[in-house]
């Protein structure tokens, strides 16, 4: 069986002044043929052009289908005759390779290569495919980021509040993520948000391995350093992404769904002399992303979130990257019919690389379809013995037999009755005894369970009042959001059950559109009990940074484990009083995963949460 680095090709493409050298070949080659010729450039670029331009305003008319698609096709012929030799094309279409590998240098770097149709079809849908660039710029010096389980991934979804679909392809690709963990281990850990702000993502993307974002996108082909994410207070741009640069370790894979993430001027000219970026791919690339999924023009709502979710369903499964994005598009043609949104999307970085798999992985094989054998079914042909004697008068035997069997009948019927009268009293006296016994070691649990919540506040409350007295007081703002963080019983965290249970909280507040957002990731009291460690650490003048604000509310969960069920208290607290607000008693079944039943978990719950906030706002 033929390995990855065996079924791949490589196409590299340069340009100088007026000038290509575009070459092809395998992994194996030590020699390899090239064409270095004059190219008609003007052409090249009024040819690129068009293309963008039909296939923005065919998006803005809300057009698509196969006729949209077959002119996209003929273009994608005039651009591949311009660019590409005979000797390169059949080499393209007779070559057995399943992945391309296109190495291309900054001034052709705005080409839409994976247009090219060489045949019937276009290179990305002949190839699995991704982009390598090599360019003049200055790259800043990185960490190498060592992935690791759990994987983090921050899901960033219509922060304008502007795109529904987008608001849904967060919650879904949240909740498929979240469903990769088994029970006992969490191999991704994502985090779903919705109102977002510049600072925090410049704050906080260096902390995540996976980014996916879901809403409206900037390109300005004038000034691309300032096109970005349109984020819930301005813009996420190019320009943000270079200040961020260097130092840490950036995402290693950025899926930016919006329109035209991906499009790109050539990288030179006097930009390139002052080390700034040509938009959003080029600054995440020089920053240190080694995957970027964007889009090459504008992409409608519904289509672009359908490309994601088989995107994300393919890469679940163990399929590389560019596997993954070029099965996507196959499999929306299939279902939807042929769509300009789905041939928009550029992959950059090695198509090879898998993230949830092997990286020789092949597709799965079919499933067992072998009949099962069921057990044969053995006929009953030895009999037991007669009931009478065979010497018995055959008149007296029938009425003997008759009178027997009535006798016996009713002798039956009678045992029945008594027996059944009998298992029904003794049934009930046990339910009695057993319910009254339940409703014993109920009451204890939960007087259990009521005072370690008691305990767990306290404690809270005195970390809290020790890092101010250490750090300070932090003023809290009129126009702060209501924040809630969570105090989790040391027995969930032991049991690796932290991240599930903080997933099925944030995943079913963001759904219910409660004014509210947790404000830390992991247990509250353990986030306090670092930041006192570090203030007793550090001098007095520098503790300032460690002032923290407490959250509005407290959501303390103690669990006590009674085998195949755990009981599960949850009590909601005023933050700063440590006032007792709502408690709630629930049941987990330790048997299924916590994800599938959050929404029986925290059904009760949010309508408490919900009043609360209502108590709490200012009109109330």
């Amino acid at each position: 069986m033929a390995s990855m680095k065996e079924k791949t090709i490589y196409l590299e493409a340069s340009r100088e002044k007026n000038r290509l050298k575009i070459g092809i070949c395998g992994p194996a080659d030590v020699i390899w043929h090239y064409e270095d010729f004059s190219a008609p450039v003007d052409q090249i670029e009024t040819c690129c052009n068009e293309m963008t331009g039909f296939l923005n305003r065919a998006t803005e008319k809300g057009a698509g289908g196969s006729q949209i698609f077959e002119e996209l096709r003929i273009k994608g012929r005039r651009l591949c005759d311009l660019l590409l030799k005979k000797k390169i094309k059949e080499g393209l279409l007779r070559t057995d390779a399943e992945y391309l590998i296109l190495k291309v240098d900054d001034r052709l770097v705005h080409i839409p290569w994976e247009l090219l149709c060489a045949g019937q079809e276009f290179l990305c849908q002949r190839f699995s495919m991704g982009r390598q660039v090599k360019t003049r710029q200055e790259i800043p010096a990185t960490d190498v980021r060592t992935l690791t389980e759990p994987l983090k991934m921050w899901i960033l979804a219509n922060p304008r509040a502007d795109l529904p679909v987008a608001d849904s392809e967060g919650k879904k690709i949240f909740k498929d993520m979240a469903l990769m963990n088994p029970e006992e281990t969490v191999i991704i850990d994502p985090r779903r948000d919705r109102e977002v702000t510049v600072e925090q993502a410049k704050e906080n993307i260096k902390t995540y391995d996976f980014i996916h974002f879901a809403g409206h996108g900037d390109y300005n082909s004038q000034n691309p350093v300032q096109g970005g994410w349109r984020l819930t207070d301005g813009d996420f741009s190019a320009s943000d992404i270079d200040g961020i640069a260097g130092g840490a370790p950036m995402p290693a894979f950025v899926f930016s769904n919006a329109c035209q993430s991906a499009h790109t001027e050539e990288w030179e000219g006097e930009q390139g002399t002052r080390d700034d970026s040509f938009g959003l791919v080029n600054a995440f690339l020089r920053a240190g992303v080694k995957h970027y999924v964007g889009t090459f023009w504008k992409i409608v709502d519904e289509p672009g979130s359908l490309f994601a979710y088989e995107f994300y369903e393919l890469l679940r499964s163990g399929r590389a990257i560019g596997e993954a994005v070029r099965q996507a598009r196959c499999n929306l043609t299939d279902k939807h019919g042929a769509d300009i949104c789905w041939a928009s999307y550029v992959l950059y970085g090695d198509p090879r690389v898998s993230y949830f798999g092997s990286q020789d992985k092949e597709p799965d094989e079919p499933p067992d379809t072998r009949t099962k054998i069921e057990p044969a079914i053995v006929k009953e042909t030895q009999t037991r013995g007669e009931m009478f004697p065979v010497g018995l008068n055959p008149a007296k035997a029938k009425g003997t037999q008759l009178l027997l069997l009535f006798c016996m009948m009713f002798v039956l019927f009678y045992a029945v009755k008594t027996f059944r009268d009998y298992s029904e009293i003794k049934r009930a006296e046990v339910m009695i005894e057993q319910e009254k016994a339940d409703f014993d070691q109920r009451t204890k649990i939960e007087q259990i369970l009521m005072g370690r919540a008691e305990e767990t506040r306290t404690r809270t409350k005195e970390l809290f009042d020790e890092l101010i007295a250490l750090a300070g007081p932090c003023p809290r703002s009129e126009t702060e959001p209501f924040t809630m963080a969570v105090v989790l019983d040391p027995e969930i965290v032991k049991r690796g059950k932290e991240k599930m249970i903080l997933y099925a909280f944030n995943d079913q507040i963001l759904e219910s559109e409660i004014p509210v957002r947790l404000a830390a990731r992991g247990s509250f009291d353990i986030i306090l009990e670092e930041r006192v460690r570090k203030a007793k650490a550090t001098s007095p003048e520098d503790r300032k940074p460690l002032r923290f604000l407490m959250p509005r509310f407290l959501l303390i969960l103690e669990v006590h484990d009674l085998g195949a069920d755990s009981a599960v208290l949850m009590q909601m607290v005023e933050g700063e009083t440590n006032q007792l607000l709502r408690t709630q008693f629930e049941t987990l079944d330790n048997t299924r995963p916590v994800v599938a039943q959050k929404e029986r978990l925290v059904r009760n719950f949010l309508e408490k949460l919900k009043a609360v906030v209502k108590d709490y706002s200012p009109e109330s």
